[in-house]
């Protein structure tokens, strides 16, 4: 995208897709501390759902352009939350299992996780290559990251009822 849309050099392209990584690694330990220090899981979780939707939101309305910086806004966004997500689900594993389980706990989040990569990659790509632009990609990305925030709301909830809010 930053390429065919947004006409940066494949170079330039290159150092802004490492750019979220590269954040989480400068940030992941500040983020741990502060997740530790205030708690509100939960309520970080739905913070992230809801700029992860700004974020494709922003990529689908954002129009093609010659290298303007305004098209970097959403990898900013992807680094912060890709590092809170990290942290904050890791760190949520021993509040929702039982503690000789979290071994299975993160081994599964970690299999979803690269479940994901695998499905949604592929699907995306052909998406891509069926519409010939990023707008549709876009509103796949957008819909997915909806129906993530509307689970993410019901563990809210169910934390909040059955269990007092300790996430």
């Amino acid at each position: 995208m930053l390429v065919n849309k947004y006409k940066f050099s494949t170079n330039f392209a290159s150092v802004i897709d490492t750019f979220p990584y590269t954040m989480c690694i400068i940030l992941m330990p500040f983020a741990g501390l502060l997740a530790d220090r205030i708690g509100k899981r939960m309520t970080i979780i739905l913070f992230c759902g809801a700029t992860n939707i700004l974020q494709h939101v922003y990529s689908m309305l954002h129009p093609e352009c010659n290298q303007c910086n305004s098209a970097l806004v959403p990898y900013f966004l992807q680094g912060i939350n890709s590092t809170i997500y990290g942290v904050i689900t890791f760190g949520m594993i021993p509040y929702l299992v039982k503690p000789q389980l979290c071994g299975t706990a993160y081994g599964l989040l970690t299999c979803a996780d690269n479940f994901a990569s695998v499905v949604i990659d592929p699907t995306i790509a052909f998406i891509h290559d069926r519409t010939g632009g990023y707008f549709w990609v876009e509103v796949a990305f957008t819909t997915l990251f909806v129906i993530s925030f509307i689970l993410k709301f019901w563990l809210y909830k169910w934390d909040q009822k059955k269990r007092g809010g300790i996430l």
